[in-house]
């Protein structure tokens, strides 16, 4: 399942993740993506479809996960959600996403938003070479050292023969999903962490307690 969006755009940015929950640093990627990378003409946030953590822990449905992203990302023009991964079910890699959007329009341009924790590791991402090929890598690299970034990207481009890793300025979000969840559950504000439609879909709903 292939949305509209992608088949109907020249470039896009895809921000992919559990989004368990998504939250304000989340956001907060999106829209300095689109102000510093303005051939971006949609931000695509992109669920993946994991049901469990490897401790066993179950997350949030889909289709839960899709109605935050939605209620937080309302107030922001030229974002998309995206079903894909949810859609395809199981383990799901990055390469078959991007097959799968390149299949149906070759010319797309397409950044994949990743973490300095993912560039860390990239290269050993399945068929990182071939992602390399269908994607420019932006790397949102917060307070993270740049030049150490700069030179693992390197290395990672030698290694594949070919490819673009850019660096995206992001403001440091000192607190993660796992740490929203367990305030969420003792019952402590998330002020600042998740929009507050997101908190009352959380709380509506009776989600991570």
């Amino acid at each position: 399942m292939v949305e509209d969006f992608f088949m109907d755009s020249n470039c896009i940015a895809i921000l992919g993740g559990t989004f368990n929950p998504v939250h304000c640093g989340h956001v907060e990627i999106a829209d300095c993506a689109r102000k510093q990378y303005p051939d971006i003409e949609s931000l695509v946030f992109m669920p993946n479809a994991m049901t469990y953590y490897k401790d066993g822990t179950s997350i949030a449905s889909g289709e839960d996960r899709v109605a935050m992203l939605r209620l937080a990302t309302s107030h922001i023009e030229h974002v998309e959600i995206s079903e894909i991964e949810l859609a395809r079910g199981g383990i799901t890699y990055t390469i078959d996403t991007l097959e799968e959007i390149h299949a149906v329009n070759p010319g797309l341009k397409i950044y994949f938003i990743i973490g300095a924790d993912s560039l860390a590791w990239f290269d050993n991402w399945v068929r990182f070479s071939d992602i390399l090929s269908h994607a420019t890598i932006l790397c949102a690299r917060r307070d993270s050292d740049l030049n150490a970034m700069q030179k693992r990207a390197e290395e990672i481009i030698s290694k594949a023969g070919h490819g673009e890793i850019l660096f995206l300025d992001t403001p440091e979000f000192p607190v993660s999903s796992t740490e929203i969840r367990t305030r969420i559950l003792e019952g402590k504000d998330t002020a600042g962490m998740l929009t507050t439609s997101v908190r009352d879909y959380i709380d509506e709903h009776g989600l991570y307690r």
